[in-house]
């Protein structure tokens, strides 16, 4: 098995010293911390019913390890409803509108959470779930128990360091590193363990971090050593071409977000390493200069993840930063949310 070299720390993480990052199971970030509050109880509010929406934001950290959940619109004072605890180093997260995906850049396994959440916990066993899911409240911030190894219910993805998720058509795309490359595989849904991928994409360095994104019959392919943005037609069989690809940054240390608009209109991608967010009109005219916006500057952190909404993109960085649709070049965030942890995946659904 190959040794992955360090690819990113979030600004949130940035006194963690990188580690180098091996297919085997090694974590991206080192040991886990000492477990931090989720939100400032004394600044925060857990979101209540009355005149929000069903739409939810799903938030990943990669140091401590959690997935909080928040009701949208996003508030900049408001606690998670409840969290993710022992999900083994989430990075990717993905919300297709009927479950919640969750994978572990440790392990390299899948969690399938049926939603809405509150009510999979309502009629649910302790023994039925992928992880475990804390309700939160104020009065356990400080004292929640530190984050546990992966929980039984876990998949395996047929990769080692999952760094992307995305559902198109009855199909879940993987993303992450894989033997001698790192690739993205197709598994038809519903999931179910020892399943084979019915298609792949193993063309990338065995050093890459790949994003992914799905929309009306594309994938597209966010690569950060290449630098390139590649989009192929779905479904994906073997020795798959792209269509087109589109250049961006390569980022020998960097992250990967990636996301489509529900009109396909635009693309989406964050570079890291470049702090900004670039949009791209579809369908891609080579030579186009996306539009782009300077997050690093307007939150002080670099972006890291991305998702949207009908109204809003929202990213990591630092913290969670949402900013209104359509953006510009000079938009500013709306609201940003702090977050006591290494930010990574993002997702926005039911």
């Amino acid at each position: 098995m190959f040794a992955l070299t360090a690819k990113f720390a979030p600004a949130l993480a940035a006194a963690l010293a990188l580690a180098a990052c091996g297919s085997g199971g090694q974590s991206l970030f080192g040991a886990t911390q000492t477990q931090l509050p989720l939100a400032d109880p004394e600044i925060g509010h857990a979101a209540g019913p009355a005149a929000r929406s069903k739409e939810h934001l799903y938030v990943a950290s990669a140091n401590p390890y959690f997935v909080n959940e928040y009701t949208l619109p996003l508030r900049s004072d408001e606690l998670p409803l409840r969290s993710l605890t022992n999900v083994n180093e989430p990075v990717p997260v993905f919300d297709d509108g009927s479950d919640l995906y969750v994978g572990s850049f440790n392990d390299g396994s899948i969690y399938v959470f049926p939603l809405p959440l509150a009510a999979y916990l309502a009629g649910s066993k302790p023994s039925h779930y992928s992880a475990y899911v804390e309700p939160f409240s104020r009065t356990d911030s400080a004292s929640l128990t530190p984050p546990l190894p992966a929980a039984p219910g876990s998949i395996a993805s047929g990769l080692d360091d999952l760094s992307g998720l995305t559902v198109e058509d009855g199909f879940l795309y993987v993303a992450g590193a894989g033997g001698r490359h790192a690739t993205v595989l197709a598994y038809r849904l519903p999931l179910f363990a020892g399943e084979k991928p019915s298609g792949s994409i193993s063309t990338f360095s065995p050093f890459d971090f790949l994003g992914v994104a799905a929309r009306n019959g594309t994938l597209f392919v966010e690569s950060t050593i290449e630098g390139s943005v590649a989009a192929y037609t779905l479904p994906l069989g073997r020795k798959e071409r792209p269509e087109f690809t589109i250049p961006t940054v390569p980022q020998n240390d960097g992250a990967a977000g990636i996301a489509v608009d529900a009109s396909a209109r635009h693309l989406y991608v964050a570079l890291y390493r470049t702090g900004a967010v670039y949009e791209y009109r579809l369908p891609y005219v080579t030579g186009e200069t996306p539009r782009r916006l300077d997050v690093e500057n307007q939150t002080g952190g670099l972006p890291y993840g991305i998702a949207l909404d009908a109204t809003h993109l929202f990213v990591t960085a630092n913290g969670i930063a949402a900013y209104a649709l359509p953006i510009t070049s000079h938009s500013q965030p709306g609201t940003i949310l702090p977050l006591h942890g290494s930010a990574s995946g993002i997702a926005a659904g039911r």
